[in-house]
């Protein structure tokens, strides 16, 4: 009994196996052949951040794949940026251009620790991927 439970389940295993596994029959050979697609993720080569002027931030990005990238969200908060329940105002959108390089402007700031991130979007404005987060200090002006 146990024997045949154990047959059973791989039988029942292999079968569901095969049927999952996306495959195409080659005609002259009658082998089949797994089909896979793969499609590069977009991905930030870098941010950074820096103070413009006395109460400015400008920054600068680029990507090492633009695939499907339609354009940029920036994003800041004032509160501490790795809290899950922080709030991310959006800044601006930005257009993806075909150089790699982008650029942007945040003024006038509120004095204070401030965190942006960028967000690449789709022509739909869903999110492909987040840049890393960079912190900076307004003081008084």
């Amino acid at each position: 009994m146990k024997a045949t439970l154990i047959l059973l389940t791989f039988v029942v295993s292999f079968i569901c196996t095969s049927w999952n596994s996306p495959v195409s029959s080659s005609a002259a050979s009658g082998e089949k052949t797994k089909i896979t697609k793969t499609v590069p993720v977009p991905d930030f080569a870098f941010f950074r951040l820096h103070k413009h002027g006395r109460n400015g931030a400008g920054f600068a990005w680029g990507l090492g794949n633009s695939n499907g990238v339609s354009g940029f969200v920036v994003q800041r908060t004032y509160e501490d940026p790795f809290d899950p329940y922080s709030e991310w105002a959006n800044v601006s959108s930005v257009p993806c251009n075909g150089n790699g390089q982008h650029r942007y402007t945040d003024t006038p700031l509120t004095p204070g620790f401030i965190s942006y991130r960028i967000v690449a979007v789709d022509n739909g404005g869903v999110p492909l991927c987040v840049s890393g987060i960079e912190t900076i200090r307004i003081v008084q002006h």
